[in-house]
C-alpha cells in the first residue's frame, strides 16, 4: 500500500447520500448542505484569513494552509466527497472567494476540470453573508452539455466579462428543447454547495455586503489536473500542460502511475494551535523556546489557535518577537477584546483614549495590558534586546456594552501578594464584564513547590500563562513562557514540580455563561443533580455549554 493511504469513512445516513448522489447527478449539485456550525464560521475565517501564501498558485493552499488543510478534511465535508467521486480522493484546490458588493463574477467553467467526463466535486462554503443574493448561480444540468461555458463565448464571439443569463440560458437550449435552469442558489452561512468542476456557475452580490466563501476542489487521483494559461486565447489552449499544481491526497489509497499524471506533495504539516472546525479544546504550548524575527519588517507571529469555544464564536492567540527599535503597526484597534502578557524583555505600550488621547507605559516581563474592542493600541520595543510577549483577541457575534465594561488595563509586572506560610496565593489584578463577555477576570497566582491543587473544571474557559517555575498540568511538564488553554467543563489540575516558587497568569472567559456552578454539581448525589435538572426549563438546560453538559452527564452515568 502507498504511503499515502487514508481509511474511508461513512458518517452520513443511506438517505442523505442518496439525495446527494441523486442531486448532484441530476442537476450538477446538490445544495444547501450544512457542513458548520453558523456560530463557526468566525472563527474558521480566522483560521483561513491569516493563512500562509499558498503553494505555487492562487489555488494552492490546501497544500501550504493548515487551516485549509483541515477544513478540506472535515468529515462533514470528506464524506460526501467520497459519496460523490469514490474513496480515492485529491485535494488539488483551495481558496478564498471574496465578492465585494456588487461584485459580478463572471459565468464560467472550471477550465482545470472541463476536460474530464465526471470525477471531480468542488465544494464551495459560505461563511460570511452568504444568502441568495450573494450565492452562487447555476445552469442547471450544464455538467452534460459536452461544453464549457469559454467554448461557447468563444464561439459566440462574446468576451467573459460580457456574458449574461440570457447567453448562458439560450447557450445551454437544444432547438426547440429548452433545458438548463438558470437558478440563484438559496444558502446561508456554514452552509455548503457541492457541483461538478463542469458546472456552468458565477456569481453577482447585489446583497449590498461583502460576501465569503472557501471554495474546496477534489477529483480522483489519475485525472490530470493542469494550471490554466490566463494568456490563452481560446478554450483549447486554456490549460498549460508543463504547469502542474500541488495535489494533496485526503482519502484512500495513490494509484499506481497517478504520481505521473498530477504533482502530489504531503499535506502541510500541523502547527502547534488548536482547531479550526470544532470547538476548542484544552492545549498546552511551550513559548519558552527562542523565536525568530523576521529581519525585513523586524517582527514575527507564531499562532497557538484561532478557533471558536463553546462560549465565544472566536478566540485566537498568537506568540509574537519584536525586534529592538521596531514597533509591529501604528495604532489600530479591533473588533475583539485583546489581552497581551510580556514574556521577556522591555517595551512601551502605546493605548489611545476614545478621544484619541496617546499613553505611554514602559513594561517589562511579567506585565499585562488589556485593550476593550476599539481601543487603539500598539507595542514599541524601545530596547536593545527583542521583545516576547503573548496575544489573546476574542469576539463574539453579539456584542453588548452596559456602560460598566473594564477600561483599558497596562499593568507593569504585577506581584501576587506573599506566599509566606501558605502555599497558594491569588491576587485579582481586574474583573468585570466586556462587550463579548459576561465576565472577564484576570489573577496573578503563586504555588510553592511540591504544593497543587486537584483536577476540577470550571463553566468558563481558561488561559494560563507561566512567567515562573516548573509546572506540570494535563500529562505535561511546562515552564516560564508555557500558555495553557482549558475549555469550559474540562478537568484541570496543576502542580509545582520545580525548586522555586510558581507564578503565573490566569484569564477567565466567561462567555455564553451558565447557571449551573460545576463545582457545587460535583458534590451533589446523583439523585440531588437529577432532580436539580428535572426542576430546570429545558430552554436554560441548552444554554449550558456542551462541555458542561458532557461534564453533568458523565457525572450522571
Amino acid at each position: 500500500m502507498s504511503a499515502l493511504s487514508w481509511r474511508g469513512g461513512g458518517g452520513i445516513s443511506g438517505a442523505m447520500q442518496e439525495g446527494l448522489v441523486s442531486s448532484f447527478r441530476d442537476k450538477g449539485y446538490a445544495a444547501p448542505v450544512p457542513v458548520l456550525e453558523p456560530r463557526a464560521c468566525r472563527g474558521v475565517l480566522a483560521g483561513l484569513a491569516f493563512a500562509p501564501a499558498p503553494d505555487t498558485w492562487e489555488k494552492g493552499h490546501g497544500a501550504s494552509s493548515v487551516a485549509f488543510f483541515e477544513l478540506a478534511t472535515a468529515p462533514a465535508i470528506l464524506d460526501r466527497v467520497r459519496a460523490l467521486i469514490g474513496d480515492d480522493v485529491m485535494l488539488w484546490g483551495a481558496s478564498l472567494a471574496v465578492r465585494e458588493p456588487g461584485e459580478y463574477h463572471a459565468w464560467h467553467t472550471d477550465h482545470e476540470t472541463a476536460p474530464h467526463e465526471g470525477g471531480t466535486v468542488s465544494v464551495w462554503v459560505g461563511l460570511a453573508n452568504t444568502q441568495r443574493r450573494s450565492s452562487l448561480i447555476v445552469v442547471e444540468g450544464s455538467h452534460r452539455f459536452g461544453r464549457s461555458v469559454q467554448a461557447c463565448a468563444h464561439d459566440a464571439g462574446r468576451a467573459r466579462e460580457a456574458i449574461s443569463a440570457d447567453d448562458v440560458a439560450a447557450w445551454g437550449a437544444e432547438p426547440g428543447s429548452p433545458r438548463g435552469a438558470v437558478s440563484a442558489i438559496e444558502i446561508a452561512d456554514g452552509q455548503a454547495i457541492f457541483f461538478d468542476g463542469r458546472l456552468w456557475h458565477g456569481s453577482h452580490n447585489t446583497s449590498g455586503e461583502r460576501r465569503v466563501a472557501v471554495v474546496l476542489q477534489y477529483a480522483r487521483p489519475d485525472l490530470a489536473i493542469r494550471v490554466p494559461d490566463p494568456r490563452a486565447s481560446s478554450p483549447a489552449e486554456a490549460l498549460i500542460e508543463s504547469s502542474r499544481p500541488p495535489c494533496v491526497m485526503v482519502s484512500g489509497v495513490l494509484p499506481a502511475g497517478a504520481g505521473a499524471v498530477n504533482r502530489f506533495v504531503p499535506g502541510p504539516a500541523s502547527a502547534a494551535r488548536g482547531g479550526f472546525i470544532g470547538p476548542l479544546t484544552t492545549w498546552v504550548r511551550d513559548c519558552g523556546v527562542p523565536l525568530e524575527v523576521d529581519a525585513a519588517v523586524g517582527w514575527n507571529g507564531y499562532d497557538l489557535c484561532r478557533a471558536h469555544t463553546d462560549g465565544l464564536d472566536e478566540l485566537e492567540s498568537h506568540v509574537s518577537v519584536l525586534a529592538a527599535g521596531r514597533c509591529p503597526h501604528p495604532p489600530h484597534a479591533h473588533l475583539e477584546d485583546e489581552l497581551l502578557v510580556v514574556l521577556d524583555g522591555a517595551a512601551e505600550l502605546e493605548a489611545l483614549d476614545p478621544d484619541g488621547h496617546a499613553t505611554r507605559h514602559s513594561v517589562t516581563r511579567g506585565s499585562v495590558a488589556y485593550y476593550p474592542a476599539g481601543i487603539k493600541h500598539t507595542i514599541h520595543n524601545v530596547s536593545a534586546l527583542s521583545v516576547r510577549y503573548v496575544m489573546f483577541k476574542w469576539g463574539r457575534s453579539e456584542r453588548r456594552a452596559r456602560g460598566d465594561e473594564v477600561p483599558t488595563q497596562v499593568l507593569p509586572r504585577p506581584e501576587p501578594p506573599p506566599l509566606d506560610a501558605r502555599t497558594y496565593v491569588s491576587r485579582t489584578l481586574f474583573e468585570g464584564p466586556t462587550v463579548h463577555l459576561r465576565r472577564l477576570e484576570v489573577h496573578l497566582t503563586a504555588l510553592a513547590p511540591g504544593a497543587g491543587y486537584a483536577p476540577h473544571a470550571d463553566p468558563y474557559d481558561l488561559a494560563i500563562v507561566i512567567l515562573d517555575g516548573v509546572v506540570e498540568t494535563g500529562g505535561r511538564r511546562v515552564g516560564s513562557g508555557a500558555v495553557i488553554f482549558f475549555a469550559a467543563g474540562e478537568l484541570h489540575g496543576m502542580r509545582n514540580v520545580g525548586d522555586e516558587t510558581a507564578r503565573y497568569l490566569v484569564v477567565e472567559l466567561e462567555g455564553r455563561g451558565s447557571a449551573f456552578d460545576l463545582s457545587a454539581l460535583t458534590a451533589m448525589t446523583r439523585t440531588g443533580l437529577r432532580r436539580v435538572l428535572m426542576r430546570t426549563p429545558r430552554a436554560l438546560v441548552e444554554r449550558v455549554p456542551r462541555a458542561i453538559r458532557q461534564r453533568v452527564r458523565h457525572l450522571l452515568q
